[in-house]
């Protein structure tokens, strides 16, 4: 039996090196007219009016925008958000933005062959698509058109997961950690 082909957005599962993953809030601005999935990948937004944490409203977070608004191969990304945030309204978003994270995600577009013998270690982009707006969740996912040595890519593939029942071949899950982050050491600031 065959992987599925849709794509599931970028759930985050484990830490490089086995400790648990944390969270940061961020604040999705009321005038973004684009909305957030759970499990798209977002990027720091440098405008717009901030949302204010409900319990000091005083109090800004930093903002981020949806992944849908980023550049796959040009753009930083800053982690996976957890919850939905509707368009043109402001809403509070937890996002695993460690730069060790490491996620599960699927890859697809064009059914290429991956393994972990031809795939861990190489880099990846991500795969810009609209989320389900019945479920609320992401359909954002890796290109397999794009694995390669390349440095510049998004993403750092891992292994090919080894959840049952996915296997080695097309569309498979595969684990990533983000090789473009914002918060890295060697990217330019946003």
């Amino acid at each position: 039996m065959g992987n599925p082909t849709t794509l599931q957005g970028f759930r985050p599962i484990i830490r490089l090196g086995g400790a648990p993953f944390s969270l940061t809030e961020y604040g999705k601005a009321a005038a973004d007219a684009n909305p957030i999935y759970a499990f798209d990948l977002v990027g720091h937004l440098t405008g717009g009016t901030p949302f204010p944490l409900p319990e000091a409203p005083n109090y800004n977070l930093s903002r981020v925008q949806d992944g849908s608004q980023l550049t796959p191969g040009t753009s930083l990304w800053l982690g996976a958000s957890l919850s939905y945030g509707a368009a043109s309204t402001g809403s509070v978003h937890p996002v695993a933005d460690e730069i060790d994270c490491v996620f599960l995600c699927r890859a697809g577009v064009s059914g290429a062959s991956m393994t972990t013998a031809n795939a861990a270690g190489l880099n990846i982009n991500v795969k810009l698509q609209a989320g389900s707006t019945t479920t609320k969740l992401s359909a954002m996912g890796a290109d397999d058109t794009s694995f390669a040595t390349t440095s510049s890519l998004d993403l750092r593939i891992q292994k090919i997961s080894t959840i049952w029942p996915n296997v080695e071949g097309a569309n498979p899950l595969i684990e990533v950690t983000i090789n473009k982050h914002a918060l890295g050491q060697a990217t330019t600031a946003t």
